[in-house]
């Protein structure tokens, strides 16, 4: 009786016949686990319970997951299962088998990308390189040409990088450099107030009583315990990142676009003037979509 395979490093297709090759080409997962039990292959149950997860993730039936979904999600699988306090041995098993899903995937006749509109081909292989790709393949989904990508579409990502257990500075950071990419490559006409040379000024380069009581504001936002401090209010230092940049764009709008002086507190740096003053700029001016705005001024207004 013969031996049942192992799920090993697929070996290359070139010496295969090219009629066999795409007749097989998978394009969902069940179609994948399918040739491995035709192939007798070891561990399908192991390898089932990878497709439940990702399913799990991508919010689809395991039956829905396509291939292009695993390899989209597979950038997102660490910090996702890391969020889940899996042992590292455990999550390292996943991303693991999930890499030999696709390379099986790829000896099938799959083909990573086929599906990616010429449009967006040369954006992507610059995300590639400036390792933003899980961003950029997200909003591929969406948008079929990057001169129609909003701010929007990046501050949906982001919060569901975030859900999905990884940090936000992370994936804004991943999101500011497609939108670079974007705009270097001529498909969005201006940047975000955020990304703007020059625009925010640094905490350390405050006036001294302002920088003081910020600093204070985000120890009172972070710490375990602070008196008077809401239950929920309590911040995660990402966070804390987040409202220190929407403290260093609004004094920096304050003070280098509309000129403002004598600005040495935060109630006199939060008030409705400014605050109306920069969101007209950043939205009428700028076409800064508004979730992002919105995400930042709320933890300010909150201190």
């Amino acid at each position: 009786m013969q031996a049942p395979n192992v799920v090993a490093e697929p070996q290359s297709t070139l010496h295969q016949p090219e009629s066999q090759r795409l007749s097989r080409a998978p394009r969902n997962a069940a179609e994948l686990i399918a040739i491995f039990a035709e192939e007798n292959v070891l561990r399908l149950a192991a390898l089932r319970s990878k497709i439940s997860k990702l399913s799990e993730m991508l919010q689809k039936l395991p039956e829905e997951v396509t291939i292009d979904d695993i390899h989209y999600a597979k950038s997102g699988l660490r910090p996702y299962l890391k969020n889940q306090r899996l042992a590292e041995n455990s999550v390292q098993a996943y991303v693991s088998e999930v890499s030999c899903l696709l390379k099986h995937a790829v000896r099938c006749g799959w083909k990573p990308d086929a599906d990616v509109p010429a449009a967006w081909h040369s954006t992507l292989e610059r995300c590639i390189e400036g390792k933003c790709e899980a961003v950029c393949r997200s909003v591929i989904r969406k948008r079929p040409t990057p001169n129609v990508v909003n701010w929007d579409d990046l501050d949906e990502w982001t919060q569901m990088y975030v859900e999905r257990g990884g940090a936000w500075s992370t994936a804004r950071s991943k999101a500011n450099r497609l939108w670079k990419i974007l705009y270097e490559g001529g498909a969005v006409e201006r940047l975000p107030p955020s990304l703007l040379d020059g625009f925010g000024v640094p905490l350390a380069e405050f006036p001294p009583s302002l920088r003081a009581e910020v600093e204070r504001i985000l120890i009172w936002k972070t710490a375990s315990f602070a008196p008077g401090r809401k239950k929920r209010g309590k911040i995660r230092q990402e966070s804390a990142g987040n409202l220190r940049r929407s403290f260093s764009e609004l004094y920096g709008f304050a003070t280098r676009i509309k000129g403002a002086t004598a600005i040495d507190s935060v109630p006199e740096l939060v008030t409705p003037e400014i605050v109306n003053q920069y969101v007209d700029w950043a939205l009428n001016e700028q076409q800064v979509l508004g979730q992002s705005i919105h995400s930042r001024l709320v933890i300010s207004w909150r201190c």
